[in-house]
């Protein structure tokens, strides 16, 4: 199996959930979500995929989803590329918050920093495993490598927005 990994910056993920829950506990989710998603799919082939690359450069994150799935080449029907042209608009992109802000953020935990960081960096290597296997032990526990039922998954979601 191979996966599709859809991430997103933390800030703008937590500013997005503003209306639901805290600041905090979005960042809390977001690191939930994101070491759940890499546990489930440790050691398998996977794509990680950017909100902010995607809107800002859809035409090489579709090529790099083409590549990830067999399909090389780039669809020269104009119908395709318009759907998506559609599909992915700027104006859809509501928080637009820097790299280097997410890192100058005090109230960010380090571990989401760091994680987020090697998310980014890794995104650059097709499976994004280079990266992810050499930090992997240090950014996600033990507990998460190894199982992630639908029920811990929920207990720990209904703990980080209880916090």
């Amino acid at each position: 199996m191979r996966y599709v990994m859809c991430l997103r910056n933390p800030v703008d993920v937590a500013r997005s959930l503003a209306h639901a829950v805290s600041f905090e506990q979005g960042i809390r989710l977001w690191l939930l979500y994101v070491r759940l998603a890499l546990a489930q799919t440790f050691g398998e082939p996977r794509l990680l995929v950017f909100y902010e690359d995607l809107v800002t450069d859809w035409r090489e994150q579709l090529q790099r989803l083409r590549r990830f799935v067999g399909r090389g080449q780039p669809s020269t029907r104009p119908e395709t590329r318009e759907a998506v042209r559609e599909f992915v608009g700027e104006e859809l992109w509501h928080h637009r918050t820097a790299l280097v802000d997410v890192i100058d953020q005090p109230s960010i935990p380090f571990i989401t920093k760091a994680l987020y960081l090697v998310l980014r960096a890794a995104r650059h290597d097709e499976q994004g495993s280079a990266y992810l296997r050499r930090y992997s032990t240090r950014l996600l526990p033990r507990s998460d490598l190894s199982s992630c039922s639908k029920e811990s998954y929920r207990q720990a979601s209904k703990s980080a927005t209880s916090q």
